[in-house]
């Protein structure tokens, strides 16, 4: 009787097979170097807008991004409603509508070049590593830009 193919062979080749996929496995994902410091940058970082005026923002140099906004500055209030609102809150760009421009009436800042503006921030916050890791490899690093309320 002939034999047309060899259970040893066959478990050699599975078993080679598996071997090579559990070496891969610890090359890649087992064996990682720790995150260094890195760098995370905000594009564009200043810009002027006007009343119902838009601009997208986009950020680098991590994984995951978080957005903020932050106070408005010069004293001005938000007691008329918010300045400026966020397309979301995370990802790689973010897009910022602006709902409010300076009134005539507005006190803004007198060192201030431009009297005619207000000045609010927007921070992005990327993230590099293991989210939510008990052997701390997530790392941080944050930029901020310059939105102009402008008339």
């Amino acid at each position: 009787m002939k034999k047309i193919w060899s259970m040893t062979g066959l478990g050699f080749v599975l078993c080679g097979s598996l071997i090579g996929l559990a070496a891969l496995v610890i090359a890649v994902g087992c064996d990682s170097e720790p995150i260094q410091d890195f760098a995370v940058s905000i594009s564009p970082q200043r810009v002027d807008v006007r009343k119902n005026q838009s601009v997208t923002f986009s950020a680098t140099g991590a994984v995951r991004y978080e957005w903020t906004l932050g106070e408005i500055s010069n004293g001005v209030s938000d007691t008329a409603g918010p300045w400026g609102i966020l397309s979301a809150t995370t990802g790689e760009e973010v897009t910022y509508t602006s709902l409010r421009q300076p009134a005539e009436t507005e006190e803004v800042s007198e060192e201030d070049e431009d009297l005619n503006r207000v000045i609010r921030t927007i921070t992005v916050t990327g993230t590099m590593g293991l989210t939510g890791s008990s052997n701390g490899t997530a790392r941080t690093a944050s930029a901020t830009a310059y939105i102009y309320h402008i008339r």
